[in-house]
């Protein structure tokens, strides 16, 4: 019995602008090197509908929503809530981009905290 590897792309960013590729060729050339599933990744509020319609376009790849702890200082009061309700999208897996991040200090630490608090 011989197994053939599945090759899953955990964290890709398929919203981001990789010009003069598109979309399409992107998901093409990961099928044709044995990447049979993409996760794309939000990073903020404004691209959960963009990881979702993505995700919806192409049968092996899903989504997750998310923002970035660079980004929590942008974070409004009723962001948990809209990204609460973005993850029951049916090719939804994952709440990420989240959590934690002071290397560069893009946000500050207080505020990352009470973001995910």
């Amino acid at each position: 019995m011989s197994s053939v590897p599945v090759w899953f792309d955990s964290h890709c960013h398929l919203h981001y602008d990789y010009a003069p590729k598109t979309e399409q060729e992107i998901v093409n050339e990961c099928l044709s090197s044995g990447v049979t599933h993409l996760m794309t990744v939000g990073t903020d509020l404004d691209s959960m509908a963009k990881v979702a319609a993505i995700s919806e376009r192409h049968a092996n790849v899903f989504h997750t929503v998310g923002v970035h702890p660079h980004d929590a200082i942008q974070m409004a009061d009723d962001s948990i809530a809209r990204i609460e309700k973005a993850s029951s999208h049916p090719k939804c897996r994952a709440i990420g981009e989240i959590g934690l991040d002071y290397h560069y200090n893009h946000s500050p630490k207080e505020i990352q905290i009470r973001r995910v608090d």
